[in-house]
């Protein structure tokens, strides 16, 4: 086929002017914007742009079956059968390593390519060679160990002889006696001696163990088939004397451990042959276990493509920053034999339609990635909503800084996150972030310990720049503080709500939603109120009663006045409301509001309960009988609180985020963005 398509683009329409735009271009507070992107490539140049696709690492792959064009292609065949190769030899390899002292988690360094039928050929002869080789070594080295047992065995035996004053020649004189030489247990001793007492015998034992016994029985040759008896029912073991060592006992002994020592140097040959092998193998293994994995991944995900008798397609998601250089990419790859479309996610009829999610890309400074984790613990934010990462950050830190001010614990959680982030082990990888999280949770405690004049715990050492929330005269006035910052975060929860809702163009949500904008109007209105009350300045209930009720009837009966407008407009789509839920909305509404304005209380609750504990600590070393134990209160009493409170604030923090702020804008219904990647994707 020899016509060649140019790359070409064809971009969605500009978006047009706002109020609300500066949310839309800031990736502060949005998720990165998305592109849908088709690409249509010739079968032969598939394996390469599927290559260049997943080392970009960018594009979050369709599956054409989920799309309206795709319902006209054929899936693309896999090939189960190449699949199954990789994953065997996969197997393969991490039985190899299983031998070999390399870290489970470790990866390779080196490039990783997709030519999966190349990469079998290369591996077949190597692994082969490799199996045969540790195969071998294993046999040698069971082999050797039966041998040294075996010698260990018979030099007990010998040693046994040289006690009682014997020699094989002795033996070999005896003519109406006979003798027994072996192990057993050393818990069948008594068995033995049981079984042996009606006998006339002479039994001589060497403890060669904590669990086994050299035994050697000398008897009457007329009782050599009763005393075998009574061996065998012990679990006695014989122990064969080789002619060689048959031959004077110092001699005989000498020989053994001669013996030991040469099987002992054949070991640590072994054991170096065994290094080399490491040494040697162990960085292509890993290459090719993570080569392996890559090339699964790849034609796993080749099962998402469309695929006529020539052409394949390829859909998906990229961000808008990264569609020149995929596209030189995959025109590099193609030797620009490949067409391009790019669009704007909402072009799409299955996006319009809510069958397909657009992913959702965090994008963030390095700093705010630690309160990443938090979010996406509670869920992902949707494409279109609003990314509360730097808004948790802010809140987070003051809230922790607040509640767990001092500033030597927070020195002390400092110094743990940044051993954790930074502590050069790979078994700490996947606590880099949640160290570097307690770095910033310790300098808030840290900086609010500076403000509340307190250092592990004593309140005596530096002078408070702001207040000590423990002292009696502080304490109505921090706990009212804390409600005031609780009104903030609620506040600032609620506005997020409606311009999330306006960027959405959900203009009933907005005015009219639970968390709308006539809710806040009547949240603001209630507290200015209730602010007038507390400062005893008359208000008229002919200005506040309106004030407050307004708003409740628009949020009770809003859906009803927008459904009654949206009807007169051409081409509105029917909605239904569920009349018992909008009734009920407003009491929901002012519960909500109440309840989670008086939880914030809590914040001044731990930090006051932080103070007291601290004070109790001291209180306890200052009624110790002397100076050691004093310390040692001290110090325990100290490192309780940072783990034990610590722990209890970090957990309050984040319920305070996740059910009083995130509960009045933030679904977490998105959908990750999970790009084709030849290596995981952090994050």
């Amino acid at each position: 086929m020899q016509q060649i398509w140019p790359l070409t683009f064809h971009h969605s329409p500009t978006t047009s002017r706002s109020p609300f735009n500066i949310l839309r271009r800031n990736t502060m507070f949005r998720p990165e914007r998305m592109r849908l992107i088709r690409i249509l490539v010739m079968q032969e140049d598939l394996l390469r742009v599927t290559e260049a696709l997943a080392q970009s690492g960018v594009l979050h792959l369709l599956d054409q079956k989920e799309l309206s064009t795709g319902k006209r292609l054929s899936p693309f065949p896999v090939d189960g059968e190449t699949i199954g190769r990789l994953r065997r030899a996969g197997d393969r390899i991490e039985a190899i390593l299983s031998h070999f002292t390399v870290e489970a988690r470790k990866t390779s360094s080196g490039e990783l390519r997709v030519a999966p039928k190349m990469l079998l050929d290369t591996m077949e002869e190597p692994l082969s060679e490799w199996e045969s080789q540790i195969a071998a070594m294993q046999r040698g080295g069971e082999c050797a160990a039966r041998k040294i047992q075996e010698l260990n065995r018979i030099s007990e035996q010998l040693h046994t002889l040289e006690d009682v004053g014997l020699s094989f020649q002795d033996l070999e004189k005896f003519k109406y006696f006979c003798h027994f030489m072996g192990t057993m247990p050393r818990t069948h001793l008594d068995r033995l001696e049981r079984a042996l007492e009606p006998i006339t015998h002479q039994c001589y034992v060497r403890p060669t163990g904590p669990e086994e016994a050299a035994v050697m029985v000398i008897s009457g040759a007329d009782d050599r088939d009763a005393v075998a008896d009574g061996l065998e029912g012990s679990h006695f073991q014989a122990v064969s004397i080789p002619d060689r060592f048959k031959i004077p006992l110092d001699e005989a002994l000498d020989q053994v451990e001669l013996e030991i020592w040469k099987i002992r140097e054949e070991e640590a040959e072994a054991k170096v042959r065994w290094g080399d092998l490491e040494k040697k193998s162990t960085e292509t293994l890993l290459h090719w276990r993570d080569t392996i994995g890559a090339n699964i991944k790849v034609l796993t995900a080749m099962s998402r493509f469309g695929a006529t008798a020539f052409l394949n397609f390829i859909t998906g998601f990229i961000p808008a920053s990264a569609c020149d250089t995929l596209s030189k990419k995959i025109h590099e790859a193609t030797q620009g034999k490949s067409a391009i479309e790019l669009s704007g996610p909402e072009e799409e009829q299955a996006v319009r339609e809510e069958r397909v999610k657009v992913p959702t890309r965090f994008k963030n400074p390095a700093f705010l990635k630690p309160f990443e984790g938090l979010v996406r613990t509670y869920g992902v934010p949707s494409y279109r909503g609003i990314d509360p990462t730097i808004f948790v950050a802010i809140t987070f830190l003051l809230m922790f800084g607040l509640m767990f001010g001092d500033v030597g614990h927070g020195f002390t959680l400092v110094l743990i996150g940044a051993f954790l982030a930074f502590f050069p082990s790979g078994m700490l990888t996947k606590m880099r972030e949640m160290g570097r999280l307690l770095m910033f949770a310790g300098g808030s405690s840290m900086l609010f310990g500076v403000l509340f004049g307190s250092v592990f715990g004593c309140e005596h050492l530096i002078n408070a720049l702001w207040l000590r929330p423990f002292e009696e005269q502080n304490t109505m006035r921090f706990l009212f503080l804390t409600v005031l910052l609780g009104v903030g975060i609620l506040s600032l929860g609620v506005i997020l709500s409606v311009v999330q809702a306006f960027t959405k163009k959900a203009f009933r949500e907005a005015l009219f939603g639970q968390w709308g904008l006539f809710s806040g109007i009547f949240y603001w209105t209630a507290l200015a109120v209730l602010g007038c009350a507390l400062k005893e300045k008359n208000v008229s209930l002919y200005v506040a009663a309106p004030a407050l009720i307004a708003p409740l009837l628009l949020v009770m009966f809003g859906d009803f006045i927008y459904i009654a407008f949206a009807k007169r407009r051409p081409g509105a789509r029917k909605v239904e409301i569920d009349v018992m839920e909008s009734l009920f909305k407003p009491v929901e509404m002012v519960l909500g509001y109440l309840t989670h304005t008086i939880s914030f209380v809590r914040v001044g609750a731990f930090a006051l309960n932080h103070a007291a504990l601290c004070a109790a600590i001291f209180l306890s070393a200052g009624l110790s009988p002397n100076k050691e134990t004093c310390l040692s209160v001290i110090i325990e009493g100290n490192i309780l609180a940072i783990f034990l409170e610590g722990l209890v604030v970090f957990i309050q923090c984040l319920r305070l985020e996740y059910y009083e702020f995130f509960s009045k804008f933030f679904a977490g219904d998105g959908l990750k963005f999970d790009p084709l990647s030849l290596r995981p994707v952090e994050g």
